[in-house]
């Protein structure tokens, strides 16, 4: 068989009608096709749904999270604020206390051990 023959489709005659068993063949693969693309959509298109549906969901979980977060950190930062208050107003009231001691007490020798507080 030369190359020629092979490259070049053999022509049917004019004068034969075609293969019922071919056109039903066809009709059949064209129909297969269709509900393949069919059901592929539909598929999809669940596909999708759910995908919206939990993106949604974890979006709702996010943002329920994010103001979760907010309000800790507005509690924490409360607690700070007075903690710090606190702490402040402590110190100041240490300093007043040995300015009063060093203005108005003298410190006076005492047998008890360095770094302690001497009496009054």
């Amino acid at each position: 068989m030369s190359v020629q023959s092979r490259i070049q489709p053999s022509r049917a005659s004019t004068n034969t009608s075609p293969d019922p068993m071919l056109l039903q063949l066809a009709d059949t693969t064209f129909q297969a096709i269709t509900q393949v693309g069919v059901v592929t959509s539909i598929e999809i298109e669940i596909a999708v749904d759910e995908i919206m549906r939990e993106g949604t969901e974890i979006a709702d979980q996010l943002d329920e999270l994010a103001k979760a977060i907010r309000h800790h950190s507005s509690v924490a930062s409360e607690y700070v604020t007075k903690f710090c208050v606190n702490a402040t107003s402590v110190l100041e009231r240490v300093v007043e206390l040995q300015n009063v001691l060093l203005q108005n007490k003298p410190i006076r020798p005492s047998g008890r051990t360095p770094g302690l507080l001497p009496e009054l």
